[in-house]
């Protein structure tokens, strides 16, 4: 059976901007798929006080004001705390772990993982972007993920949510799996040893 007919866990980030380290997140989810595309009750999302302005920029792409983030947003703190133990509960598990463009949200947790003294841990990580990126090196356009979601044919409705963008990742990753024999019967071994992994994800 391919990594790809089980439960996949995804998680995704909206933030103040684009520094791990002077930006702050805003927006969190890391959730459990079924193979049938549904949300399992292990997931989560929050919204999160930042404790600074959100840049224009960034509340034009996800609209989340700082009122909205400071009326109904838990501390960075706690979000930090919460999603660090759901990746340590998910990596114990050898979940299979989706993050589109992962650098960039991996990053984040890496410095908030610092903050507390702590590490990120070991994750088979899956990047849509990078295996898209290493699997069709030749096609051109966006692939921004609403632009990979369309190219392979997934539903991808308000997105810039931080759950709805995990979601439709794991639809991308499974749509791959289907179109991509080699990616979709890789091991998990396989994954997390990185032997395929773009050269640069």
């Amino acid at each position: 059976m391919s990594w790809a007919d089980g439960v996949i866990a995804a998680f995704d980030l909206e933030t103040t901007g684009f520094s791990p380290n002077t930006d702050e997140i805003v927006q969190i989810a890391l959730v459990h798929v079924d193979s049938d595309g549904r949300l399992l009750p292990d997931s989560w999302s929050t919204l999160v006080d930042p404790g600074r302005p959100i840049a224009a920029g960034a509340f034009a792409v996800h609209g989340i004001s700082n009122e909205r983030a400071e009326r109904e947003g838990i501390s960075a703190a706690d979000a930090a705390l919460g999603i660090l133990e759901r990746l340590e509960a998910i990596a114990a598990a050898r979940i299979p772990l989706v993050v589109y463009n992962a650098p960039f949200d991996l990053g984040f947790m890496r410095v908030r993982a610092e903050r507390l003294n702590r590490s990120l841990p070991e994750l088979i990580v899956i990047d849509p972007l990078a295996h898209d990126r290493r699997l069709d090196p030749s096609r051109l356009g966006s692939r921004k993920l609403v632009d990979v979601a369309r190219h392979y044919e997934c539903e991808a409705l308000r997105l810039h949510d931080a759950t709805n963008d995990a979601v439709v990742s794991v639809a991308v990753a499974r749509a791959m799996a289907r179109r991509y024999p080699e990616f979709g019967g890789a091991s998990l071994d396989a994954l997390y040893a990185g032997l395929h992994r773009a050269p640069n994800g």
